[in-house]
């Protein structure tokens, strides 16, 4: 049976006023440390454990109260539970893989052997015994890993806190041995009317103190270590530019750093130009340049890339871009000064601007000749297609435009008919007038047959004193009323320089099935029938005959 006399027989005020002092320090420390240094790993389960072991502590306490002293029971199993968080801890800082599954059948079998020498054989030394090789193996389970850390900058409190927990891990143990072989069921008036009770409670306030002391010390260490870690990567960052760096006090322009590559420009060394005047370096060539970098630093805080002309060491011009921010070092305003030497980069950019305007003023003249050789194309390409006597359209362009319109007839339906014309005893007047007199009675007429048709109607000269117009969008009957107004308009014509004149017309609507030539071919039957018939007529000739 679980008794309060077994565990109320100590100098339980002492107990309880030196442990809950030493848990509430240990506490405060360790939060103190995880709100400095949470970014480690582990640092969270420190704290936990600490919490859980007093919040075990003072469950044992609960025995004082009859009310809830049965509570106690759960306080050894809680502080146990804490020095589980507390390997835990120790080994996520380590960074070492936490063996989450054998941490769990450790606490386990600790229960079983634990509650059943509370219920099932009531045994205090027991139950102290087992409290002891657990811990113990706990304890030396940390010291190993602590001990096996391979940082020697972190060395020294890793040895330390190994060798405490290696030491706790050694009383914890040798206080098993005592109780295994004693096996006497302790009942204590005084902490010390027992040395093996006194034992077993001044070890792990001891351990305890030394271990947080030892945690402690490792993660400043850590800290330390670090700090210097990123001093020096800002240093790298600092010196591994292609600019050259500087840091001034803003009160004063004193250089209090600079990096390697300020020597390329300034010609010193850095300790040379630490603690020297950014003035007396003669770097900036106008005196407002620097005026209006200050001004701009102190108005928005910062300068990006700024091109300001400075002065190397040796006297030398280049311009440089320059950057600037406003920082805080000790609680004094400094600037950070970056100047990029792009002396090449802005001649390079000249030289590219010089060839750029020179392809702009090749690609205006190409983009010109371009322009007349387009003209002049045009040009011939109308040339080409067009009789040079009357403005008609040639041959060439009338084979063009007869296998469009029959291209389009086949996909719309649309009718087209061709009209020939030609020239009643038109040797005749070459002969008795002369070819020049011929030529302008072809120049007139063709104007006068040309002002009669539709515009969307195309002329074309088949030859000496022959034409053809093409009727688009035009019926039979349509173009048979049009090729009588052209003859009636010639026939009755008095200006044409040899008198009047009369023309022989055929009229030809293009049937399905025909191809250009075939349709020219009737076209032009129908003109010889309409001479036949005694000319100035015309004959036509429908898609059916």
């Amino acid at each position: 049976m679980y008794t309060k006399e077994a565990i109320l027989k100590l100098d339980i005020a002492t107990l309880v006023f030196v442990t809950s002092v030493l848990w509430l320090c240990q506490t405060a420390a360790l939060i103190v440390q995880y709100r400095i240094a949470k970014v480690y790993p582990g640092m969270f389960w420190w704290l936990v454990a600490v919490i859980v072991q007093t919040a075990g502590f003072w469950t044992m306490l609960t025995v004082l109260f009859p009310p809830v002293y049965v509570l106690a029971m759960f306080g050894n199993p809680l502080m146990y539970l804490g020095q589980i968080f507390l390997t835990v801890g120790i080994l996520k800082f380590l960074d070492r893989p936490v063996p989450v599954k054998l941490l769990l059948l450790i606490y386990i079998l600790f229960l079983v052997f634990y509650y059943w020498f509370l219920f099932g054989n009531n045994h205090l030394s027991a139950r102290t015994a087992v409290c002891n090789v657990f811990i113990g193996c706990m304890s030396l389970l940390s010291a190993y890993y602590l001990f096996r850390w391979k940082k020697s900058q972190f060395a020294g409190a890793a040895n330390f806190t190994s060798l405490v927990f290696f030491c706790f891990a050694l009383v914890e143990f040798l206080l098993f041995l005592i109780l295994i072989f004693s096996l006497s069921y302790f009942k204590y008036s005084e902490v010390n009317q027992h040395p093996v009770a006194l034992l077993n409670y001044i070890a792990p306030i001891i351990s305890s103190v030394l271990w947080t002391y030892g945690l402690i010390l490792l993660v400043n260490q850590r800290l330390t270590a670090d700090v210097q870690v990123e001093k020096e990567k800002l240093r790298l960052i600092f010196n591994i530019g292609p600019q050259a760096e500087f840091i001034t006090r803003m009160s004063d322009s004193r250089i209090i750093d600079a990096n390697n590559e300020q020597s390329t420009l300034t010609g010193y060394s850095i300790q040379e130009v630490l603690g020297k005047n950014m003035l007396d370096l003669n770097l900036w060539v106008q005196p407002e340049d620097r005026a209006s970098y200050i001004d701009e630093l102190i108005r928005h805080g910062a300068v990006n890339q700024r091109e300001f002309v400075f002065r190397r060491g040796d006297g030398r011009m280049f311009v440089g871009l320059t950057s600037g921010r406003l920082i805080h070092i000790e609680d004094q305003q400094h600037v950070v000064t970056s100047i990029l030497d792009i002396t090449g980069r802005k001649e390079m950019e000249q030289k590219m601007q010089a060839v750029l305007a020179e392809k702009d003023a090749q690609y205006q003249t190409l983009s010109q000749i371009q322009d007349q050789l387009l003209k002049m194309n045009g040009e011939l390409e109308r040339l080409s297609a067009q009789d040079k006597l009357t403005g008609y359209f040639n041959r060439h362009k009338l084979t063009e435009m007869l296998e469009h319109e029959i291209f389009r007839w086949s996909r719309y339906g649309h009718s087209s008919t061709l009209v020939m014309v030609d020239i009643d005893h038109f040797k005749q007047i070459n002969d008795r007038f002369g070819h020049l007199a011929g030529d302008k009675v072809l120049v007139d007429l063709s104007a006068l047959l040309q002002a009669n048709v539709r515009k969307t109607d195309l002329c074309f000269r088949w030859g000496g004193e022959e034409f053809l117009f093409l009727l688009t969008e035009t019926e039979y009957l349509q173009a048979m009323r049009t090729a009588e107004k052209l003859r009636r308009v010639v026939e009755t014509c008095s200006d044409f320089p040899v008198g009047s004149l009369t023309i022989s017309l055929g009229v030809v609507t293009w049937r399905e099935g025909w191809s250009y030539e075939e349709w020219i071919q009737q076209a032009d039957q129908a003109l010889y029938e309409a001479k036949e018939q005694g000319r100035n007529r015309v004959v036509g000739k429908t898609p059916q005959e």
